[in-house]
């Protein structure tokens, strides 16, 4: 679970019962309405670890407002107002279900949609049979966060190159052909535990789960290799623009991995001519097989060549 939504989940409910201890013993049931930011580690937790967190967020909003219901009835020198503590909780309960229910259908959903591959034979592949970009950020947060527990994870962008402008001298269709066969290749050439999506109508995302980046240069040669040979639907070859980043310490979430696929997509971009360009974020990996075209973060670019 991300530091920052973890800390968001264990302060709201805390600023909840002190905003609920500073009103007055006289205050009307209404004070109980500030009980909403208990929602917030409910809705969090669930996002990120499915129905245990939510039940981990209903678990502590439920254990504050009990403390709470106790500390306002020391105060105030009454008996513990467990009907109104038990309506809150309650409250809280069914919003933890529901939210459980939704994450768990939405797992469900992105999972057999991750799972959809292409018949023998088929021709080719449809953009609705494989994740769109909702569905990727979903499925790469979970294994985000198996690859915290030590697990290998590499993940790929992948482009054709100056698509437009190849496009607009071969047709408004050839577009369409050169992602498709793209995207048909990496389906049936992926492993099961790969996941091939659109990420944009342009943009292909690979998530590479127990694939380090050494394992994701090679994908990426192969890639570049097969692809290029495919026939093209314009004079010539299908050139790519690979980037790739591999998980390590410093990735908080799927957002900087991201931005770290990114920056290597677009130093990719700039060599001109079907390139692969690994994003070195972990000093202590050495980068040294011979072709790697490796990024530093301080954007220098350097080639490993063969040696003998």
């Amino acid at each position: 679970m991300p530091g920052n939504a973890f800390v968001l989940s264990v302060v709201a409910p805390l600023a909840a019962a002190a905003l609920r201890l500073a009103f007055p013993a006289e205050a009307h049931a209404s004070a109980e309405l500030v009980w909403v930011l208990a929602f917030v580690p409910l809705f969090l937790c669930t996002r990120h670890l499915a129905w245990r967190g939510a039940l981990y967020g209903l678990g502590w909003s439920a254990l504050v407002v009990l403390l709470t219901a106790g500390a306002l009835a020391v105060r105030d020198g009454h008996a513990l107002d467990a009907a109104r503590a038990g309506g809150v909780i309650l409250v809280l309960a069914g919003c933890a279900l529901g939210a459980g229910i939704q994450a768990d259908w939405w797992r469900r959903s992105a999972a057999d949609r991750a799972g959809l591959v292409l018949e023998p034979g088929a021709g080719g592949v449809e953009p609705e049979w494989i994740p769109d970009r909702t569905a990727l950020e979903y499925i790469l947060s979970r294994q985000v966060a198996l690859a915290r527990r030590g697990a290998a994870l590499t993940v790929a962008l992948v482009e054709v190159e100056e698509l437009h402008e190849r496009a607009a001298l071969a047709g408004p269709d050839a577009a369409a052909q050169a992602i498709q066969g793209l995207v048909t290749w990496l389906v049936r050439q992926s492993r099961a535990m790969d996941v091939v999506g659109l990420y944009d109508p342009e943009t292909v995302l690979v998530v590479l789960p127990r694939t380090d980046l050494r394992g994701g240069h090679r994908f990426a040669q192969r890639l570049l290799e097969d692809v290029g040979s495919l026939p093209a639907p314009w004079d010539g070859r299908i050139p790519l623009d690979i980037g790739l980043a591999g998980h390590d310490d410093a990735v908080e979430e799927p957002a900087d991995l991201l931005a770290r696929c990114r920056r290597a997509l677009e130093a990719a971009r700039g060599l001109k001519g079907s390139a692969a360009v690994l994003y070195h974020g972990n000093p202590a990996v050495e980068l040294v097989d011979s072709g790697m075209v490796i990024l530093e973060p301080d954007g220098r670019l350097r080639e490993i060549r063969r040696t003998v």
